[in-house]
């Protein structure tokens, strides 16, 4: 189902990319825009009603006047529109008398025509013509495309944009949600920080696109220069803690973990600069060096756990090429392809957009299995666990002994302590006590000591030795040029000889005679 649906998605739009070709086609040669000064770099011509600024990121006002001619024999209306621009400010000054203003940092309400992106109506006499001063002040990349176009022109523009933008925001949508039901349903964190970080992207096409601006903000000036920076932020912070606690980085790959660490600190920083005078362009820099780093980094991780039990992991390396492939060519794009038209950057949502969704479906569709067969063995441990407490108390004599766990529920603080050793791995702490256990489960330690003791039947210590070994026994294997002492002091044993003589009693085998066993079997 959701490959059928994000199929459509992809038909429509390249359905609409195409028919947004036929305007271009019928339009009437009877005005003409063109550069005043043929000699600006900066500015070329595209046809006779458009032509492309690519100024790139600039401190100072860009100012630069073009000629805007009627070759009809009749007084006309036309709209000089700045197509799918980021501008903070456009300010449109015909015959050096009317100006108007447009752009982000203005509310969308005080523009001289609302609309998705900064529009100016224009009205030219019959066989005749008018010079357009134009000046613009952004701190984002200046690149736009300025067409000439009559109110038909304008419409069809604006439908074949709108419908895309909204045929790609109900796909997001509707992942969003089936994100968060799943959020509810299984409670795991990294599923919240993935559905924060697809809600950023959410953030970031829906204002990149300027719908927010005009639907939902019509009022507010939100400028783009700043708002894109933040948001990217945003994306990194929540992207790292996703993958971080997806790949359980701070128990199995230290090393990334701090990475994770180092780029999530790098990125508030970023955040905190965009508020201030630090060039943008640095900040474009450093923001995509981070994400290009932090992608590769991830697809690393993804490609060492190939050989895990985690089975979505080939769904999720295809998502995360998905990024970086789309992020790619965003950079080359700007000097390769002609980024100043929106249909190419559609282009590329129209088919980024869907397959990412599609894999990271996949890739939570595989993991729910795994969930639910973790849930599933919990819930059979639990009817054991119960089954034996039944038989086991009848048989003890209530004036013997009293019982510490009345009013206690036994599944729930079973499910929370099996969730304290799988998940979280508190046995990792070499310090942990039976009270720091006992406060972490919201009981008593006569409580927790009854639990471990009269229904799992194990002591406190055996528990921590039991999972400590099984983790020592993933990282043998796992790190065969990791020292065994480095492996019995990350797992949480106090020394080598304590962690040797604990491991040969659990599996009659040492620490190095398991690892080369196991690498006998793999090799």
């Amino acid at each position: 189902m959701a490959r059928t649906f994000c199929k459509h998605i992809f038909l429509l739009g390249i359905a609409l990319i195409t028919v947004s070709d036929s305007y271009a086609r019928d339009l009437t040669q009877v005005v003409s825009l063109q550069p005043i000064e043929t000699i600006q770099k900066e500015l070329r011509q595209l046809d006779e009603k458009s032509m492309v600024i690519h100024y790139g990121f600039q401190k100072e006002d860009v100012q630069f006047s073009i000629l805007a001619k009627n070759q009809a024999t009749k007084t006309k209306s036309y709209f000089l529109i700045f197509l799918w621009s980021h501008l903070d400010e456009v300010e449109v000054c015909i015959q050096k008398e009317t100006c108007t203003k447009a752009g982000y940092s203005h509310p969308v309400s005080a523009w001289p025509v609302m609309q998705i992106f900064p529009t100016f109506p224009l009205e030219l006499p019959p066989n005749g013509e008018k010079e357009i001063a134009i000046r613009i002040r952004s701190k984002n990349f200046i690149e736009s495309e300025i067409k000439l176009i009559t109110t038909e022109e304008l419409f069809e523009i604006i439908n074949w944009q709108t419908g895309l933008v909204f045929s790609f925001l109900i796909l997001i949508l509707a992942f969003l949600f089936r994100l968060i039901y799943f959020c509810l349903l299984y409670k795991k964190r990294w599923l919240y920080f993935l559905t924060a970080f697809h809600f950023a992207i959410f953030l970031v096409f829906i204002f990149g696109s300027g719908l927010a601006n005009y639907y939902l903000f019509p009022n507010y000036a939100i400028p783009l220069s700043l708002f894109k920076k933040v948001i990217i932020g945003i994306l990194i912070l929540t992207g790292c803690a996703w993958l971080s606690d997806y790949f359980q980085t701070k128990i199995r790959y230290p090393i990334s973990h701090r990475s994770f660490q180092a780029a999530t600190v790098l990125a508030v920083f970023l955040i905190f600069c965009s508020f201030t005078d630090t060039p943008r362009v640095l900040i474009s820099v450093l923001y995509t060096g981070l994400y290009l780093a932090l992608t590769i980094l991830s697809i690393r991780l993804a490609l060492t756990n190939l050989k895990d039990q985690l089975r979505p992991t080939p769904w999720l390396i295809l998502s995360l090429l998905c990024l970086l492939i789309f992020e790619v060519l965003n950079i080359f794009s700007y000097e390769t392809f002609d980024s100043h038209d929106s249909k190419i950057y559609l282009f590329f949502l129209s088919i980024f957009i869907p397959a990412n969704a599609f894999f990271v479906s996949r890739t939570i569709r595989a993991h729910i299995y795994d969930i639910e067969t973790e849930l599933t063995l919990t819930k059979l441990e639990i009817l054991k666990f119960k089954r034996d407490l039944n038989l086991s108390l009848p048989m003890a004599n209530s004036s013997d002994r009293k019982s510490y766990l009345n009013g206690v529920n036994i599944e729930e603080v079973i499910e929370k302590l099996t969730s304290l050793m799988t998940e979280d791995k508190v046995f990792l702490e070499e310090e942990l006590r039976l009270s720091d256990l006992a406060a972490l489960l919201g009981l008593t330690v006569h409580q927790t000591s009854e639990i471990l003791n009269q229904i799992l039947k194990i002591s406190f210590a055996d528990l921590l030795k039991k999972y400590r070994i099984e983790e020592a026994k993933r990282l043998l294997v796992e790190d065969v040029r990791k020292p065994v002492l480095d492996v019995a002091l990350e797992c949480g044993f106090t020394s080598k000889s304590v962690f040797n003589e604990a491991f040969r009693k659990h599996e009659s085998l040492t620490p190095l005679e398991f690892r080369k066993k196991q690498l006998q079997l793999y090799s």
